[in-house]
C-alpha cells in the first residue's frame, strides 16, 4: 500500500466526486483523464497514440466544443483522484495506471456481485468502471453514448432506461477507504 500513498478519500466521497464529471460535456478519447478537447490537445494525443486516433476519430473530436472534457475508462478514476477539474498529474499518490493495472492492484476481488460496495472498481478485460450504488456503475466508454455515463450493472439486474454492462469482477481500490455502511449518493437516471 505504501507505494500507492495513503487512503485518499472515503468511498462515498469518491462517488460524489465521480458524479461531478456530469457537470461537464464529456467524450471518450483514449489516453485522457479530463483534459479539454482543444484541437492542439487532440493533435498531441494523435501523435502519442496514432493507432487509436484515426483521421475519422480526430475529425469527430475536433468538432466537439473546446470545453468538452475527454476521458477514457481509467481516466475518469485517475482524473477524479488527481483533483478533477483542477487536475494535478500523478497527485495524491495515485500513479498513471491503465485499466489492467488498476484491476491488478485491487483487493478483495470477487465475481459475486451480491456483496459489491459503493466505490468499488468494476472490471472486465480491457475496461473498468466504478460501482455507484443502486445497481449502477459509472463508466466512460465509446459504447452507447461515447462519453461518461451511468449504466446498469447487469450482474445485479437490468434498470429501465439504462444500458447494461455485465462485468467479470469487482474489487476495492487501495487508495479508497471503504466505510462499512455507505449509502449511494442521490443518483439520476438522466446521466
Amino acid at each position: 500500500r505504501k507505494e500507492l500513498g495513503e487512503l485518499i478519500m472515503k468511498n462515498s466521497e469518491f462517488v460524489k466526486k465521480l458524479l461531478t464529471v456530469f457537470d461537464y460535456k464529456t467524450c471518450y478519447a483514449s489516453g485522457t483523464f479530463g483534459q479539454s478537447a482543444t484541437p492542439a490537445f487532440i493533435d498531441q494525443k494523435a501523435k502519442q497514440y496514432p493507432e487509436w486516433y484515426t483521421p475519422k476519430r480526430v475529425s469527430m473530436l475536433k468538432a466537439l466544443p473546446d470545453d468538452t472534457k475527454l476521458f477514457d475508462c481509467i481516466g475518469v478514476i485517475k482524473g477524479v483522484m488527481w483533483g478533477f477539474p483542477n487536475i494535478t498529474y500523478k497527485s495524491n499518490g495515485v500513479s498513471d495506471i491503465n485499466a489492467q493495472a488498476a484491476w491488478n492492484m485491487a483487493t478483495e476481488k470477487s465475481d459475486d456481485f451480491s456483496n459489491v460496495q459503493v466505490g468499488e472498481l468494476l472490471w472486465l478485460p480491457g475496461h473498468v468502471g466504478v460501482y455507484i450504488g443502486e445497481g449502477k456503475g459509472i463508466e466512460c466508454t465509446p459504447s452507447w453514448k461515447n462519453k461518461v455515463q451511468i449504466t446498469a450493472v447487469s450482474n445485479i439486474g437490468a434498470i429501465k432506461g439504462l444500458n447494461s454492462r455485465k462485468w467479470k469482477g469487482h474489487g476495492k481500490l487501495p487508495f479508497i477507504d471503504y466505510e462499512e455502511q455507505c449509502l449511494a449518493p442521490e443518483l439520476s437516471n438522466n446521466k
